[in-house]
């Protein structure tokens, strides 16, 4: 039977999800870093886990047997996929496990059909950017810290503001491990590059850039001021995005990331629960 662990117990999944390291959300939901539930078939001596981060993505692994018997598709269509729904986040719910989970994943979750996409995992190998070069001179550097929310602010802060709480949870959090930098024009923010899901010495960044300030090389710039910043504390960045996403792919190249693994993400569609979805106008 699987069961919710609280906040003190999701230590004991962390070794289930050792195949999964390079998905540092991991360790920032277990480590209380980043906001998250936690579910197991045991509470003690768990054999496999479940970690969903709060959104639309689900971490699973351990003994794909155990995860069959387990009754993890119950827990998803009582208490995941209800949430999911309502955020307006059902379409983009993905799974990520070991391959050894492929066979009985549809299974385990209790879906009706699994689709399968890849992504792309980048480190850094060396930082190419100078960004002072590139900085327009209608935009200046500022750090995403507490000085930057006190007062007034610039224009577009409501909108850094909602993509902090959506990974971290709280400011606060955001402050105590986060970092991030962004490019002010005009008393606006235009582009920014934070930290996400960050470990000791390691962590991962997502970047943003207004529309209308998009396909200058902005994003570029935040990111390699991000980079410098990271580095410059002994932290390793990394860098997720899908293959198609031509734009996520150029910043992480031209900034200095190179690709270093292709893993498989899994889409379950549950056409029943979907029924009930929109019966109950979700």
């Amino acid at each position: 039977m699987v069961t919710a662990l609280k906040p003190f117990e999701y230590g004991r999944v962390l070794g289930l999800f050792e195949p999964l390291a390079y998905n540092l959300a991991v360790q920032a939901i277990v480590g209380g870093r980043a906001p998250g539930s936690v579910y197991a078939d045991f509470t003690d001596r768990p054999s496999v886990g479940l970690i969903w981060d709060g959104k639309a993505i689900l971490f699973l692994s351990g003994e794909p047997e155990a995860g069959v018997e387990s009754g993890f598709g119950e827990v998803l269509s009582e208490s995941v996929l209800p949430e999911v729904a309502d955020r307006g986040l059902l379409p983009w719910l993905r799974v990520v496990c070991p391959p050894a989970w492929e066979g009985r994943l549809a299974e385990a979750l209790g879906a009706e059909s699994i689709d399968r996409r890849i992504r792309y995992h980048y480190s850094l190998r060396e930082l190419r950017v100078d960004r002072r070069k590139l900085l327009p001179a209608d935009c200046r550097p500022i750090a995403v810290d507490p000085d930057l929310f006190a007062g007034a602010g610039p224009l577009g802060l409501d909108r850094l503001t909602a993509e902090i709480l959506g990974t971290w949870g709280s400011l606060e959090t955001f402050f105590e491990w986060g970092f991030g930098q962004a490019l002010v024009a005009e008393n606006r923010l235009v582009s920014w590059c934070l930290s996400e899901y960050n470990a000791p010495d390691e962590c991962e960044l997502g970047v943003e850039t207004v529309r209308d300030r998009r396909r200058v090389g902005l994003a570029t710039i935040a990111t390699a001021a991000c980079v410098d910043y990271a580095l410059e504390r002994g932290v390793s960045p990394k860098w997720h995005c899908w293959p198609e996403n031509a734009g996520s792919v150029g910043v992480a190249r031209a900034v200095g990331f190179i690709e270093d693994l292709t893993y498989q993400v899994y889409l379950p569609k549950w056409a029943e629960f979907d029924s009930r979805l929109a019966a109950r106008g979700f």
